[in-house]
């Protein structure tokens, strides 16, 4: 019968005075009315499949393909919000892994560059005190960082002095700093007290006839050596 023409349902088109039959949108189209002459692409961020009356949204962690029929994962070191028509790099400081909706802060005592898809450790010689840090700092002169890099602490061998909020590493007495590290003081050379500076000589400081025990902290007078063993 060719005495009237014949509506297209929903998800289905006719070219006005082309057509003799329905034919189907394509994936990434929709018609959402009855009697539609083309069918509408749909918005970046959303999909639909062939005969589709609406697009989909893509959730979060995905991003619509270029033809908008599927949607596909965020790579990992990238993010996605919903709807969304391309995904993100993760600001540094925090990590993405495959299909995240979102970023995370790195821990503390970790760090990140831009597009990570994990945190790493802060060095030996470097500290982090706060979440979401893109660099570590550098702990100060005779210090190094803590196991979980959260704050710094005296290298081996030398003596935490503390005063009011500022923490020092020296040496402990009977022993000097050369070349970054506290080293015994040598024979005939003592120091009795904590710090960085120089070994005193016996010959300059002491009795005549003086001499460093073992633990190079102390003199004493060789005249008087009851008071020695």
């Amino acid at each position: 019968d060719l005495s009237g023409c014949d509506k297209c349902q929903a998800g289905k088109f006719a070219q006005s005075g082309k057509s003799i039959e329905c034919e189907v949108c394509p994936p990434g189209f929709y018609s959402l009315d009855d009697a539609t002459s083309s069918c509408s692409r749909c918005f970046a961020g959303k999909i639909s499949g062939v005969n589709s009356r609406e697009c989909t949204s893509c959730e979060p962690g995905k991003s619509s393909n270029g033809d908008r029929s599927s949607c596909e994962l965020c790579s990992k070191g990238s993010y996605s919000k919903e709807a969304s028509s391309g995904c993100t790099l993760c600001d540094g400081g925090k990590y993405c892994l495959e299909g995240s909706g979102k970023m995370t802060n790195c821990s503390v005592g970790f760090f990140s560059s831009s597009g990570s898809s994990s945190c790493k450790k802060c060095g030996e010689s470097q500290y982090n005190d706060f979440e979401g840090s893109s660099t570590c700092k550098e702990c100060p002169l005779n210090q190094q960082g803590t196991e979980d890099r959260t704050r710094c602490e005296c290298e081996p061998g030398f003596e935490t002095v503390v005063s009011g909020d500022y923490m020092n590493c020296v040496c402990e007495a009977g022993f000097t700093l050369e070349r970054g590290q506290c080293v015994l003081c040598g024979a005939g050379m003592y120091k009795n007290w904590e710090g960085n500076e120089a070994c005193k000589s016996c010959d300059k400081t002491a009795l005549k006839g003086s001499f460093s025990t073992w633990t190079s902290i102390m003199s004493a007078d060789l005249t008087n050596t009851s008071e020695i063993l």
